[in-house]
């Protein structure tokens, strides 16, 4: 092993230093196409679970309204009837019942409910382009739904 000393060696040290930092063009090229490989894998993923979230929060969404009809009788001290025409949601006494436009609604029998909030129970079918997305049952006397 030969050690040099002096100026000579001293601006091969500065030239190999100035060599070690950095990156290649061709490293750089490598990591990008690794990198939009990995987006463009992962980005359906996270759109389908996105939209599965946003679906879910409708269903609950529509369970709350469900569930807080009984107190809402209670609270206006007066009764109504639940049904569904054309596939929407109605109430007797003309408030609106908020669900997703492409969902049909059907209530096999009119659900009542009396101005104590409770009600005698009920069953609701909720479909979504023609397939069954919820079957929700109002159990008497506190109509809560209880969905399977």
């Amino acid at each position: 092993m030969v050690l040099l000393v002096g100026k000579v060696s001293m601006r091969m040290l500065a030239l190999h230093l100035e060599k070690v930092y950095g990156f290649t063009l061709v490293e750089l090229l490598v990591v990008l196409t690794i990198l939009g490989l990995l987006v463009g894998l992962t980005l359906p993923n996270l759109q389908r679970l996105y939209l599965g979230i946003a679906h879910r929060g409708e269903i609950e969404l529509f369970i709350v309204e469900i569930n807080d009809l009984g107190l809402s009788a209670h609270y206006a001290g007066t009764g109504f009837k639940l049904t569904a025409d054309a596939g929407k949601l109605t109430r007797s006494d003309g408030i609106g019942i908020k669900h997703p436009v492409d969902w049909q609604v059907e209530v096999p029998e009119p659900i009542v409910f009396h101005d104590s909030g409770g009600c005698y129970g009920g069953d609701l079918l909720v479909r979504e382009k023609d397939e069954i997305l919820l079957t929700l049952r109002l159990d008497a006397p506190h109509c809560r739904v209880n969905h399977d």
